[in-house]
């Protein structure tokens, strides 16, 4: 059985990881030359990314910010269907970080960082 240390790390090294990304996504729509529209969206979800990821390694416990970064990874992948992308890399960029986000969000989301309380024999 994994002890609390070692769960709080390996909370914390995958919200590096989102982390990473969302610093990635503020600089991507300047890479790709994107549009008003895509490059705000790049610009807004790697901010939030940014702050949920960095709150979530400061605070292991705050569960509720690696499932937001969920959301905002399913956000990326149905982007496209709204927002104009007229750079196909663009596209796929998002999209690709849109996976990343939800797999490592949920990763860390999924990871009990807090010992589980005793049950008392009644």
């Amino acid at each position: 059985m994994e002890n609390t240390d070692s769960k709080i790390k390996r909370t914390q090294y995958l919200n590096v990881v989102n982390l990473l990304v969302g610093i990635w996504l503020l600089f991507a729509a300047y890479v790709f030359h994107g549009t008003a529209p895509s490059l705000w969206n790049d610009v807004i979800v790697g901010l939030l990314v940014i702050t949920l990821a960095a709150w979530n390694i400061v605070i292991p416990e705050a569960h509720w910010a690696s499932w937001t970064n969920v959301a905002l990874g399913a956000w990326l992948l149905i982007a496209p269907i709204t927002i104009q992308y007229p750079v196909l890399g663009h596209l796929w960029n998002d999209v690709i970080m849109g996976v990343i986000l939800i797999t490592f969000g949920s990763w860390a989301g999924a990871i009990r960082t807090t010992p589980k309380p005793m049950h008392m024999p009644h």
